[in-house]
């Protein structure tokens, strides 16, 4: 380049050929500094080029496709500015059957897009709808026939998801659910227009995943997520090193774990999900010089999902420095930095539960604080912040009494509430919180106004329409808690007893709850039907509802869980006891003797159920590896001894220093 001026007459053209090198590279290793200089060399091939020139409208869109991708990552607005300039310079040259029209509206749509993610005010208007209208815009004038069809259905429907992120937080609710089933409408028939060859299929099914995704989260649906598990694993099929097709998998089948019915395989979905999220970070660091905050940021959550639902400490530990990885990265833009602090705030709240150290939860407070305060108000993500601000806060003054904590609690959650309309999702778990707040504070200082408001809330959170998602297992549970609460006070009403009793029931036949929620409704209806019914009929009613609780024991403590981890799943669901419980009762039903028996097993042979089942039959492995077999022996043996051993001090004898870890 060197060797050409700017006054030259192949300036502009090596200038060109020169930014497409630096594209293709940055493609390759995303650095950051080979983006820089590919919008330098574009810039430079467009100067004192006129843009009525067919390359010029094209170098015009590339310079802008280029400066889009810099915003999102730098979040500046000065470069979607000049991106949108450049582009509609591009378009207002073009006729609209042209190929050029379509690629400046579809290039406008997406950083309107990017504006709109981003919270950016436009001279232009509304970047949100100013997205929608030029994606539709784009699907309008695409040809039916076209193989650039499928991209324009792709794009819209990534914007109408925004689109319905945006009005999830404001008042135009049915707006919002018109454009979520739009979304997922238009990404199916993306998918039916690409043919099986085209190499956009993977990209197309990680794009209808990703949309499924969010509206199984909107209402609940099981068939949604079972759909969007299908649709990750069809993307993922052909190109099994893909990074998005393995996030998209591993994000779907992580939530169908947690929030899906309750299965036996759920534990089986998270560590597939974790394995997934992992191989795709290590594809990304492989083959680029960076990986997104993104990736970190699924993995950690996952991490932590398995560890609230299987109880092992090692996870939270490992999600907490994947999510304070995340919020190291290089790009710290205003938006993601928010949303950085808030799951690492939400980590923190989690270690403190397990450790109830107080640093742990100052840490949430201000991670959660800075998420906040790093939120502009039309953030769709605004509300679910201030609520889990509001619930460290509540839990700081359930600690240290400090009046002004509880003050600070109830304003961030009430402030989460009011922002979102009554058939918001969210809306049942935000009342929910507030209700769980006033009633701690009635636990503290015994102001019996404070329980009442406590069964208000819980009572609206659970006649909500948005109320039948996988929160309101949980809801209903609470809900029978504060009702037997007030029961039990002096400002106890007649009805409160049989409410508590009928709401715990009902928490425990909703086959959406989790199965740790499941547990503790059975046990806790099934007490006080115990209690208060002494017909034949309602002993019996509570032994049946006790020996279910026993009967779900098995899925809070799998196998794949370490046997300290499995011990404390136990121990805090106190599973021994409801086994008691559940036996005495089905005597106390009259049921036969060996039911009772077999109930007070079930709790004792949950670790030893799991030993047995890893314990396959190895006969087939025998007879073809024989001495493949005879090591796993010897290695079931070593597990053994070293299961005797760990509350003894006498030392085994097989094993050298390292050698377990090595071979298993």
């Amino acid at each position: 380049m060197g060797r050409v001026s700017a006054e030259h007459d192949d300036y502009c053209l090596v200038a060109y050929q020169l930014a497409v090198c630096f594209q293709m590279k940055w493609q390759r290793t995303e650095n950051v500094a080979d983006l820089d200089d590919e919008i330098h060399w574009y810039r430079e091939s467009v100067r004192n080029c006129l843009p009525n020139n067919p390359h010029t409208r094209q170098t015009l869109n590339l310079l802008g496709a280029a400066l889009c991708i810099r915003a999102e990552l730098n979040d500046s607005l000065s470069d979607v500015e000049e991106a949108i300039g450049h582009i509609i310079q591009a378009k207002d040259h073009c006729d609209r059957g042209d190929w050029g029209y379509l690629q400046s509206v579809t290039n406008l749509s997406c950083l309107y897009q990017t504006a709109g993610e981003k919270g950016f005010s436009l001279k232009e208007g509304d970047p949100v709808a100013l997205a929608v209208e030029t994606a539709e815009l784009a699907v309008e004038v695409c040809p039916k026939d076209s193989s650039h069809l499928e991209t324009s259905l792709y794009n819209l429907a990534q914007i109408q998801i925004l689109a319905y992120e945006k009005s999830g937080s404001q008042q135009s609710l049915e707006r919002s659910q018109q454009a979520l089933e739009s979304a997922i409408g238009r990404a199916k028939e993306c998918v039916r227009a690409t043919s099986p060859d085209n190499p956009h299929l993977p990209r197309n099914l990680v794009g209808l995943s990703n949309i499924l995704q969010r509206s199984f989260k909107h209402n609940g649906s099981s068939s949604l997520i079972e759909e969007a598990v299908e649709a990750a694993e069809r993307a993922v099929a052909p190109r099994k090193r893909d990074p998005n097709g393995l996030t998209a998998l591993g994000n779907a089948l992580v939530t169908r774990a947690v929030w899906g019915p309750s299965s036996v395989d759920f534990s089986k979905d998270l560590n597939d999900g974790i394995a997934h999220l992992d191989e795709a970070i290590r594809l990304k660091e492989e083959r680029f010089a960076r990986v997104p905050w993104g990736f970190y940021s699924n993995l950690g959550l996952a991490l932590q999902a398995r560890s609230e639902l299987l109880g092992s400490e090692d996870d939270l530990d490992k999600a907490i420095a994947m999510l304070q990885k995340a919020l190291e990265s290089q790009t710290l833009h205003t938006t993601s930095m928010s949303l950085r602090h808030s799951n690492l705030a939400r980590a923190f709240f989690a270690k403190y539960a397990r450790r109830k150290e107080c640093g742990y939860l100052d840490q949430a407070i201000e991670h959660g604080q800075r998420a906040v305060d790093g939120s502009p108000e039309n953030d769709p993500n605004i509300a679910l912040r201030r609520n889990n601000l509001g619930l460290c806060l509540k839990e700081r003054f359930e600690v240290e009494s400090y009046p002004e904590d509880f003050s600070c609690a109830i304003d961030q959650i009430s402030k989460a509430s009011e922002s979102v309309g009554e058939t918001n999702p969210a809306l049942p778990g935000y009342l929910n919180n507030l209700a769980i707040t006033f009633k701690n504070n009635f636990l503290i200082t015994g102001k019996p106004e404070m329980l009442d408001k406590a069964i208000e809330y819980f009572a609206k959170a659970a006649a909500l329409p948005g109320n039948g998602g996988p929160l309101a297992g949980g809801i209903l549970m609470n809900l029978s808690s504060a009702f037997h609460m007030r029961a039990r006070s002096k400002s106890n009403r007649p009805d409160d007893y049989e409410k508590a009793i009928e709401y715990g029931e009902n928490a425990f036949h909703l086959a959406s709850a989790p199965p740790s929620v499941r547990i503790r409704a059975a046990d806790h209806a099934g007490i006080l039907r115990a209690s208060s019914d002494r017909t034949e009929q309602g002993r019996d009613r509570a032994a049946r509802l006790l020996a279910a609780a026993v009967e779900l024991l098995p899925l809070i403590s799998p196998r794949t869980l370490a046997r300290l981890d499995q011990q404390y799943r136990l121990r805090h669901f106190n599973a021994y006891g409801i086994s008691a419980d559940a036996a005495a009762l089905a005597l106390d039903a009259s049921h036969p003797p060996r039911r009772a028996i077999e109930l007070l097993e079930t709790s004792r042979g949950v670790m030893l159920a799991n030993i047995l089942d890893c314990r396959s039959d190895i006969s087939d492995l025998r007879d073809a590896y024989p001495e493949l077999a005879e090591e796993l022996e010897r290695l079931r043996r070593l597990v053994d001894r070293i299961d005797d051993s760990l509350d003894s001090t006498v030392p085994t004898e097989d094993a050298q220093p390292g050698e377990l870890s090595t071979k298993i």
